[in-house]
């Protein structure tokens, strides 16, 4: 129990440090590990079967993250899923706790932060509370006989 404690202090102190902009919004709620990966394991099942598109150019994941704006509907809750998550045997623990909130607008500041601060995101999700549509980017270091770099690949899921 200690240690579920420790581990959510820890990503609330990484998300002060790393993202302090993003801690200024008083409507979001941080989900912390355990209950984040709860969610993170409901927003997998949920973008598991969706087709998805391998990238060499971070444009595309960009222009896809964008798209996501395009269908978000205004009040519904969302969450957000900052980079840095490490997938362990049985859970997948964030550096960050998951953000909740009911903005597009709080969303969208929230995109433009991580662009400003993040080259490469290993994995960055946006997607309604009840997974009805959403967008998950997965970077990858390409394999140079499959992918013909050793670069980061993006791998897009976005639905419905």
């Amino acid at each position: 129990m200690i240690e579920k404690k420790l581990q959510a202090l820890a990503q609330k102190r990484h998300l002060k440090n790393d993202f302090p902009e993003i801690c200024e919004f008083p409507n979001a709620e941080y989900i912390c590990f355990p209950e984040s990966s709860q969610v993170l394991k409901a927003l997998q099942v949920a973008a598991e079967n969706k087709t998805s598109s391998e990238s060499l150019d971070p444009a595309l994941y960009q222009e896809a993250i964008e798209r996501f704006f395009e269908i978000e509907k205004q009040d519904d809750y969302l969450y957000i899923v900052l980079p840095c998550h490490s997938a362990q045997i049985g859970y997948t623990y964030t550096r960050y706790p998951l953000l909740k909130l009911r903005s597009t607008k709080i969303s969208l500041q929230i995109w433009k932060i991580l662009q400003a601060k993040t080259e490469v995101p290993d994995f960055l999700a946006f997607c309604a509370a009840d997974f009805s549509y959403g967008v998950v980017v997965d970077v990858f270091a390409g394999d140079p006989l499959l992918h013909r770099t050793d670069g980061p690949v993006y791998e897009i899921k976005i639905w419905p």
